[in-house]
């Protein structure tokens, strides 16, 4: 009786330890994929910051070149007064 009482419980055991053995692989598994998710995730994350920074960038370089030609175009339109372009010229004459 001893002897098969210990069979019995060594077929538990060995059954037991293959249940346990798969949970562990499945569970290694789930673990697994949710690294790659976060790794994932974090990877877009931080390509999104990029993008976003270097936009941020391009923006500010577009707004100093605007800002920038309406300056030279106020200049360009602003109105000369005939004495001081440097084109007129007044002669003792005339005065």
């Amino acid at each position: 009786m001893e002897l098969t009482d210990i069979l019995i419980d060594l077929s538990n055991s060995k059954a037991a330890l293959e249940v346990a053995n798969h949970t562990i692989r499945r569970l290694n598994g789930k673990c697994m994929r949710k690294n790659l998710v976060i790794i994932g995730l974090a990877w877009l994350s931080m390509k999104a910051c990029t993008m976003l920074e270097e936009s941020e960038k391009k923006r500010k370089e577009a707004e100093e070149r605007a800002r920038n030609a309406e300056t030279r175009l106020f200049e360009e339109q602003r109105p000369k007064d005939v004495c001081c372009d440097g084109k007129a010229r007044v002669d003792k004459k005339e005065v």
